[in-house]
């Protein structure tokens, strides 16, 4: 599934194919809500403006990309992972906070080129992440806030 160059209100995770590779590219997005699923081929994100991103419970099995992009809103990675291949999540900028809470990461997480202007919660939370790739962020990586 392509999502390309389209202003989008809200994509619903209930409503995207779990079992095809997704491409959101070019997009407005106001509420963009992969939570509460389990996506069993590749998902990539890029070049987008994003509202609000809701990644609770998000499993990402074959990869989740999510690249230069600017998201306004907190981002809740909580109780995600579960992948088999890397997540990426490259050259964007958070306008907000980024809190990553109990995420079971089984293969890389790759979290680098990022402008966290809120900051992040990467390092300061309950996350198993055996092999992971951490450069050139901008923003402190180990706020103690937790929502």
């Amino acid at each position: 599934m392509i999502l390309k160059n389209k202003i989008i209100s809200e994509v619903v995770a209930d409503a995207l194919p779990k079992d095809e590779p997704i491409h959101i590219k070019d997009c407005i997005i106001y509420n963009l809500c992969l939570g509460f699923s389990t996506f069993h081929a590749e998902v990539i994100v890029e070049h987008c403006i994003v509202d609000n991103i809701v990644l609770v419970s998000a499993w990402f099995e074959q990869g989740f990309t999510f690249k230069n992009n600017i998201v306004k809103k907190q981002v809740q990675y909580e109780m995600g992972g579960h992948n088999l291949q890397p997540v990426r999540i490259e050259n964007n900028i958070f306008l907000s906070i980024f809190v990553f809470f109990d995420c079971i990461f089984m293969s890389q997480l790759i979290v680098k080129n990022n402008l966290f202007l809120a900051n992040c919660t990467l390092w300061n939370t309950t996350n198993t992440i055996p092999e992971y790739e951490i450069t050139g962020n901008e923003g402190k990586m180990d706020v103690k806030r937790i929502d």
